[in-house]
Protein backbone atom coordinates (compact mmCIF):
# COMPACT_ATOMS: atom_id res chain seq x y z
CA UNK A 1 0.00 0.00 0.00
CA UNK A 2 1.28 3.50 -1.11
CA UNK A 3 0.66 6.37 1.66
CA UNK A 4 1.58 9.82 0.65
CA UNK A 5 1.29 12.66 3.38
CA UNK A 6 2.14 15.71 3.84
CA UNK A 7 5.13 16.03 6.48
CA UNK A 8 3.77 19.29 8.13
CA UNK A 9 0.12 19.01 8.67
CA UNK A 10 -1.89 16.62 11.76
CA UNK A 11 -3.22 13.94 10.05
CA UNK A 12 -6.06 11.17 10.76
CA UNK A 13 -5.43 7.34 10.30
CA UNK A 14 -9.54 7.15 9.74
CA UNK A 15 -12.58 8.60 10.62
CA UNK A 16 -15.23 5.89 11.90
CA UNK A 17 -18.96 6.78 12.01
CA UNK A 18 -20.03 5.19 15.15
CA UNK A 19 -23.69 4.67 14.25
CA UNK A 20 -22.55 2.38 11.65
CA UNK A 21 -19.54 0.36 13.06
CA UNK A 22 -19.45 -2.48 14.90
CA UNK A 23 -16.86 -5.44 16.57
CA UNK A 24 -15.95 -8.06 15.36
CA UNK A 25 -13.06 -10.33 17.15
CA UNK A 26 -11.29 -7.43 18.32
CA UNK A 27 -11.43 -5.66 14.65
CA UNK A 28 -13.84 -2.79 13.86
CA UNK A 29 -15.76 -3.22 10.91
CA UNK A 30 -17.68 -0.53 9.39
CA UNK A 31 -20.52 -0.44 6.87
CA UNK A 32 -20.88 2.48 4.40
CA UNK A 33 -23.05 3.41 1.92
CA UNK A 34 -21.96 2.98 -1.58
CA UNK A 35 -21.96 6.15 -3.75
CA UNK A 36 -22.26 4.41 -7.42
CA UNK A 37 -24.26 7.23 -9.65
CA UNK A 38 -25.25 10.73 -9.81
CA UNK A 39 -24.87 14.56 -8.85
CA UNK A 40 -22.64 15.27 -5.28
CA UNK A 41 -20.30 16.95 -4.02
CA UNK A 42 -17.46 17.09 -1.34
CA UNK A 43 -18.95 20.16 0.84
CA UNK A 44 -16.82 22.13 2.96
CA UNK A 45 -17.97 24.86 4.69
CA UNK A 46 -17.51 27.15 7.59
CA UNK A 47 -20.05 28.50 9.67
CA UNK A 48 -20.61 29.33 13.48
CA UNK A 49 -17.08 29.60 13.97
CA UNK A 50 -16.70 25.49 13.09
CA UNK A 51 -15.41 23.92 9.93
CA UNK A 52 -18.30 21.67 8.53
CA UNK A 53 -17.57 18.60 5.99
CA UNK A 54 -20.10 16.38 3.92
CA UNK A 55 -20.53 14.14 0.82
CA UNK A 56 -22.23 13.61 -1.65
CA UNK A 57 -26.09 15.22 -0.78
CA UNK A 58 -25.79 16.21 2.64
CA UNK A 59 -24.11 13.04 3.97
CA UNK A 60 -21.94 12.31 6.76
CA UNK A 61 -18.61 11.94 5.47
CA UNK A 62 -18.29 8.48 7.87
CA UNK A 63 -21.03 7.06 6.25
CA UNK A 64 -20.30 7.23 2.42
CA UNK A 65 -17.74 5.41 0.27
CA UNK A 66 -17.41 6.47 -3.02
CA UNK A 67 -17.60 3.63 -5.62
CA UNK A 68 -15.60 4.02 -9.00
CA UNK A 69 -16.40 0.67 -11.07
CA UNK A 70 -14.83 -0.48 -14.14
CA UNK A 71 -17.22 1.45 -16.84
CA UNK A 72 -14.58 4.71 -15.27
CA UNK A 73 -11.42 3.12 -16.84
CA UNK A 74 -9.70 4.54 -19.66
CA UNK A 75 -6.46 4.31 -20.84
CA UNK A 76 -3.84 7.07 -20.93
CA UNK A 77 -3.53 8.65 -24.39
CA UNK A 78 -0.44 9.34 -26.11
CA UNK A 79 -0.71 13.02 -25.39
CA UNK A 80 2.06 14.36 -23.99
CA UNK A 81 -0.07 16.61 -21.95
CA UNK A 82 -1.14 13.87 -19.58
CA UNK A 83 1.67 12.37 -19.14
CA UNK A 84 1.21 12.82 -15.23
CA UNK A 85 -1.18 10.47 -15.26
CA UNK A 86 1.29 7.77 -16.31
CA UNK A 87 2.53 5.62 -19.35
CA UNK A 88 0.62 5.53 -22.09
CA UNK A 89 -1.99 2.57 -22.30
CA UNK A 90 -2.02 1.76 -18.68
CA UNK A 91 -5.66 2.38 -17.03
CA UNK A 92 -6.93 5.40 -15.09
CA UNK A 93 -9.82 5.36 -13.24
CA UNK A 94 -11.62 8.90 -13.94
CA UNK A 95 -14.78 10.93 -12.44
CA UNK A 96 -14.73 13.30 -14.99
CA UNK A 97 -15.74 16.83 -14.59
CA UNK A 98 -19.09 16.30 -16.90
CA UNK A 99 -21.88 13.97 -15.76
CA UNK A 100 -21.49 10.30 -17.40
CA UNK A 101 -23.88 7.56 -16.49
CA UNK A 102 -22.77 4.67 -14.06
CA UNK A 103 -20.26 6.48 -12.46
CA UNK A 104 -20.15 9.77 -9.35
CA UNK A 105 -20.70 13.17 -10.63
CA UNK A 106 -18.22 14.89 -8.06
CA UNK A 107 -17.63 18.44 -7.46
CA UNK A 108 -16.31 20.64 -4.40
CA UNK A 109 -18.96 22.82 -2.85
CA UNK A 110 -19.15 25.37 -0.39
CA UNK A 111 -22.65 26.60 -0.87
CA UNK A 112 -23.71 26.94 3.11
CA UNK A 113 -20.78 29.37 3.53
CA UNK A 114 -21.82 32.70 4.00
CA UNK A 115 -20.26 35.75 1.52
CA UNK A 116 -18.15 37.98 3.17
CA UNK A 117 -17.06 35.81 5.79
CA UNK A 118 -13.34 34.77 4.22
CA UNK A 119 -11.08 37.76 2.09
CA UNK A 120 -11.79 37.41 -1.41
CA UNK A 121 -14.85 34.88 -0.42
CA UNK A 122 -12.74 31.71 -1.11
CA UNK A 123 -10.65 29.85 1.09
CA UNK A 124 -8.43 27.01 0.25
CA UNK A 125 -8.72 23.32 0.25
CA UNK A 126 -5.31 21.19 0.23
CA UNK A 127 -5.27 17.78 -0.48
CA UNK A 128 -2.87 16.64 2.78
CA UNK A 129 -2.85 12.51 2.80
CA UNK A 130 -3.28 9.59 -0.22
CA UNK A 131 -3.44 6.23 1.61
CA UNK A 132 -4.12 3.72 -0.60
CA UNK A 133 -2.25 1.33 -3.70
CA UNK A 134 -1.70 4.19 -6.12
CA UNK A 135 -1.83 7.78 -7.10
CA UNK A 136 -4.64 10.06 -7.05
CA UNK A 137 -5.19 13.23 -9.22
CA UNK A 138 -7.39 16.20 -9.38
CA UNK A 139 -7.56 18.57 -12.79
CA UNK A 140 -9.17 20.89 -14.98
CA UNK A 141 -9.40 20.67 -18.51
CA UNK A 142 -9.90 24.48 -20.59
CA UNK A 143 -11.65 24.66 -24.17
CA UNK A 144 -8.47 23.61 -25.77
CA UNK A 145 -8.17 20.37 -23.70
CA UNK A 146 -5.11 21.01 -21.86
CA UNK A 147 -5.16 19.93 -18.49
CA UNK A 148 -4.29 22.25 -15.65
CA UNK A 149 -3.60 20.04 -12.60
CA UNK A 150 -4.82 21.26 -9.41
CA UNK A 151 -3.44 18.11 -7.22
CA UNK A 152 -0.83 15.27 -7.73
CA UNK A 153 0.26 12.56 -4.97
CA UNK A 154 2.31 10.92 -7.67
CA UNK A 155 5.33 13.15 -6.58
CA UNK A 156 4.57 14.09 -3.07
CA UNK A 157 2.09 16.65 -2.16
CA UNK A 158 2.90 19.97 -0.47
CA UNK A 159 1.28 23.18 -0.53
CA UNK A 160 0.66 23.32 -4.89
CA UNK A 161 -1.90 20.48 -3.92
CA UNK A 162 -4.57 22.55 -3.79
CA UNK A 163 -8.09 24.32 -4.97
CA UNK A 164 -9.11 27.73 -4.48
CA UNK A 165 -13.18 27.20 -3.37
CA UNK A 166 -15.44 30.07 -4.02
CA UNK A 167 -17.70 30.65 -1.18
CA UNK A 168 -21.85 30.12 -1.50
CA UNK A 169 -21.10 27.71 -4.98
CA UNK A 170 -19.51 24.70 -6.58
CA UNK A 171 -17.42 23.58 -9.26
CA UNK A 172 -16.33 20.44 -10.87
CA UNK A 173 -13.05 18.89 -11.76
CA UNK A 174 -11.59 15.47 -13.14
CA UNK A 175 -10.75 12.92 -10.37
CA UNK A 176 -8.73 10.15 -11.55
CA UNK A 177 -7.06 7.22 -9.40
CA UNK A 178 -4.40 4.90 -11.25
CA UNK A 179 -4.77 1.77 -9.41
CA UNK A 180 -7.45 -0.12 -8.08
CA UNK A 181 -8.17 -0.46 -4.61
CA UNK A 182 -9.20 1.25 -1.64
CA UNK A 183 -7.95 5.03 -1.11
CA UNK A 184 -8.15 7.19 1.46
CA UNK A 185 -7.72 10.78 0.53
CA UNK A 186 -7.33 13.12 3.46
CA UNK A 187 -8.44 17.22 2.52
CA UNK A 188 -7.73 20.56 5.35
CA UNK A 189 -9.54 23.52 4.41
CA UNK A 190 -7.54 27.18 5.30
CA UNK A 191 -8.98 30.58 5.05
CA UNK A 192 -8.46 34.25 6.14
CA UNK A 193 -11.41 35.85 7.66
CA UNK A 194 -12.33 39.31 6.86
CA UNK A 195 -13.05 40.49 9.92
CA UNK A 196 -9.98 40.58 11.70
CA UNK A 197 -7.08 38.79 8.90
CA UNK A 198 -6.80 36.05 10.77
CA UNK A 199 -5.77 32.52 9.00
CA UNK A 200 -8.31 29.70 10.10
CA UNK A 201 -7.21 26.21 9.35
CA UNK A 202 -9.60 23.05 9.47
CA UNK A 203 -8.04 19.21 11.53
CA UNK A 204 -7.93 17.14 8.92
CA UNK A 205 -10.75 15.32 7.02
CA UNK A 206 -10.72 11.97 5.48
CA UNK A 207 -12.95 10.74 2.39
CA UNK A 208 -13.50 6.70 1.22
CA UNK A 209 -12.57 5.92 -2.38
CA UNK A 210 -12.98 2.41 -3.90
CA UNK A 211 -11.46 1.65 -7.46
CA UNK A 212 -12.80 -1.51 -9.37
CA UNK A 213 -13.39 -3.02 -6.43
CA UNK A 214 -15.57 -6.37 -6.86
CA UNK A 215 -18.98 -6.16 -4.97
CA UNK A 216 -20.37 -9.07 -6.52
CA UNK A 217 -20.77 -11.92 -9.21
CA UNK A 218 -17.71 -14.35 -10.12
CA UNK A 219 -13.88 -14.02 -9.79
CA UNK A 220 -11.08 -17.06 -10.01
CA UNK A 221 -7.70 -17.19 -8.76
CA UNK A 222 -6.21 -19.23 -11.65
CA UNK A 223 -2.50 -21.20 -11.16
CA UNK A 224 -0.31 -21.93 -13.28
CA UNK A 225 2.73 -23.87 -13.83
CA UNK A 226 5.00 -22.29 -16.26
CA UNK A 227 9.01 -22.37 -16.82
CA UNK A 228 9.28 -24.46 -13.73
CA UNK A 229 6.91 -22.41 -11.32
CA UNK A 230 3.65 -21.84 -10.26
CA UNK A 231 2.05 -18.58 -11.18
CA UNK A 232 -0.97 -16.87 -9.95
Amino acid sequence: MKIVHLPFRRSLAMILGASLCFAVHGSVVCEKTLWTDGHGDLAVNYFNGEWHWHIEEGQEVDHVLVHIGENARLEIPDNPNFTFLGDVGDSVWILPSSQSPGVPFIGIAADDTPAGLFLNNRFDLYLTQVSGPGDFFMWTTSGTGTPNQLMNSSDGLSETDSVSVPVGGHFHQNWGFNSPGTYQLGFTAEGVLTSDSSTIRSDEQVYWFEVNVLKRGEADIEVAYHDGELEF
